[in-house]
């Protein structure tokens, strides 16, 4: 029985974010994680997201008078290290990236803008407002470039500017491009291979899906996330047998009880079907 659209959303997004640390992911301070925006959902929301609004928010529920004054001190000076440095102990990401952004654009800092551009696209997937989160893809999509502007020839930056363009949703098909030209001069880069294996799986794509995937087992033998999607892609190609066999290596291999679980779980729902 082939997953229905949001049971491929679903699966893909513990695939990839769940078993592996994927390429996207940023370094986060592992006391102070990234907190959610302090806005109620955008289903009533009719205007764009005002982050000069959720700023002035945010100063009032997180910082006294004296640390306020500091603030505006240092945005005076432009004193953008200090402030990302202050919201980053804070926990408070969206702002911590934006500071992180103006602080890459006014040094030409290309670590500065990527580190930007991975606080905006890991803020995204943790944001409950619609509004935020396309901001929050917005500015990952211009941190990218930026910092992409400044070294075309990080093959690393390159992917992340790609899949930030394909997450956004504006201008998917070049990022797709992008990633197809890595492919095309480096047929051996694993994480290239990977995201096309993913958005092949997203689009419907199984076949290419299946040829993507197994290129990265071919080159990452131990790796789990790409076994997991290989899996779900010969599901949805009909070929329930491979997919078993798959996911029993799969979880064979997998160390986290939690996520062992839920691959049991897969197997089991997979052979009633």
């Amino acid at each position: 029985m082939k997953l229905s659209k949001n049971q491929l959303i679903t699966l893909l997004v513990f695939a990839v974010l769940a078993i592996s640390s994927y390429l996207f992911l940023p370094m986060v301070n592992k006391d102070k994680k990234p907190k959610p925006a302090a806005m109620e959902s955008t289903a009533k929301e009719a205007t764009a997201f005002d982050f000069a609004s959720y700023l002035a928010k945010v100063k009032t529920t997180v910082t006294n008078a004296d640390t306020t004054k500091l603030i505006d001190q240092w945005e005076n000076s432009k004193n953008y290290n200090a402030l990302t440095l202050l919201f980053h102990e804070k926990g408070e990401s969206v702002v911590e990236a934006y500071y992180t952004a103006q602080a890459g654009t006014a040094e030409k800092s290309k670590e500065k803008l990527e580190r930007a551009g991975d606080l905006f696209e890991a803020t995204s997937g943790i944001s409950n407002s619609d509004d935020m989160k396309g901001y929050l893809l917005e500015k990952a999509v211009e941190s990218y470039q930026n910092a992409y502007n400044l070294d075309s020839s990080n093959i690393n930056l390159r992917m992340k500017y790609a899949g930030s363009l394909i997450e956004q949703g504006a201008s998917p098909m070049q990022g797709i491009a992008m990633l197809l030209d890595i492919v095309k001069k480096d047929p051996n880069n694993a994480d290239a291979q990977l995201m096309l294996g993913k958005f092949a799986m997203m689009s419907g794509q199984f076949e290419k899906a299946v040829q993507r995937l197994e290129k990265v087992i071919s080159l990452r033998p131990q790796s789990n996330d790409a076994l997991f999607l290989l899996a779900m892609a010969y599901e949805n190609k009909g070929d329930k047998g491979k997919a078993l066999e798959i996911l029993q290596k799969c979880e064979s291999r997998e160390k986290n009880p939690e996520l062992k679980k839920e691959i049991g779980s897969y197997i089991e729902r997979l052979k009633k079907s």
